[in-house]
């Protein structure tokens, strides 16, 4: 079940400490894996958590998992600017949440 909870500041990280993750080595990866979750919606909002400290992008399910993995891998859009550029290129601000 995705998180929606507020219990105390930081309480996503310890919630989610054993959901699958990917490891990102640097920033860029870290922000094209938010922007495929937040932006482009490949993972429902409260079913990814960011693990800073731990470079790892946790979601909810290996099956999120593996469609978050698919869609970064077979996706023209390498970068968050290359999406943010999409979005601007095709007027498509509105979809920009």
């Amino acid at each position: 079940m995705p998180l929606n909870c507020d219990c105390y500041p930081g309480c996503w990280g310890k919630h989610s400490k054993n959901w699958p993750f990917i490891e990102f080595e640097t920033e860029e990866e870290g922000r094209r894996l938010y922007v495929a979750c937040s932006k482009e919606r490949i993972v429902p909002y409260g079913g990814y958590v960011i693990d800073i400290e731990r470079c790892q992008f946790r979601v909810e399910t290996e099956e999120l998992r593996q469609k978050l993995i698919a869609h970064i891998k077979n996706s023209p859009m390498k970068t968050a600017n290359d999406v943010l550029a999409w979005y601007l290129k095709t007027n498509n601000l509105r979809n920009l949440k």
